[in-house]
């Protein structure tokens, strides 16, 4: 999955966000939200709570902003939105999760919109069908390209977890997407 390419954030909107301007806040955020919309989805059980982690992130960047000296805002604000992101997998309660592929999980799968083609829109629902920790870990190696011991550290987990549980998510979303007739 590719991130959409953005327009470029104007140095002087930036500012007036540094100095406070609300106006100048809310033109930054629906400029962003295109942009970070995606990355908060994906650690999100569903659009409220994807909704909450943006507005979160948008709060922790407006708050930090006035300190932001890197040349690399999209790359700053997404790392805080992964985060926040983060920060919700942690908080929300976890329910236990075996190494088999529950039935629940199998059902909830959509058919393919798409004769014999597997749309982006049905991956991303099969990935959120995934147990939660499941779909950390994969998320934050496949997609955000961190490492197992960086996924470690976040999730406070074990290298050897981090690994497992990628195993484990790779599996269940083979057995998934060949439900939808893909051949991987």
């Amino acid at each position: 999955m590719q991130t959409p390419p953005h327009p470029a954030i104007d140095p002087a909107l930036v500012q007036r966000c540094q100095e406070g301007c609300r106006t100048s806040m809310e033109a930054l955020y629906r400029t962003c939200l295109p942009i970070l919309w995606p990355v908060a989805w994906r650690y999100a059980r569903d659009e409220a709570d994807a909704r909450d982690i943006f507005n979160t992130a948008m709060l922790k960047v407006f708050r930090a902003l006035p300190q932001f000296k890197n040349d690399n805002l999209i790359g700053w604000m997404r790392t805080i939105v992964i985060h926040t992101g983060l920060d919700a997998i942690k908080n929300r309660n976890r329910h236990a999760f075996t190494e088999e592929i529950t039935p629940a999980v199998a059902d909830a799968v959509p058919e393919p919109e798409i004769d014999g083609q597997l749309a982006q829109e049905d991956i991303l629902r099969a990935i959120h069908t995934l147990p939660e920790p499941l779909r950390a870990v994969l998320l934050l190696f496949a997609v955000d390209g961190f490492s197992h011991a960086e996924i470690a550290e976040r999730l406070g987990i074990t290298v050897a977890n981090s690994r497992w549980r990628l195993n484990q998510a790779r599996q269940q979303m083979k057995t998934l997407l060949s439900k939808l007739a893909i051949a991987l």
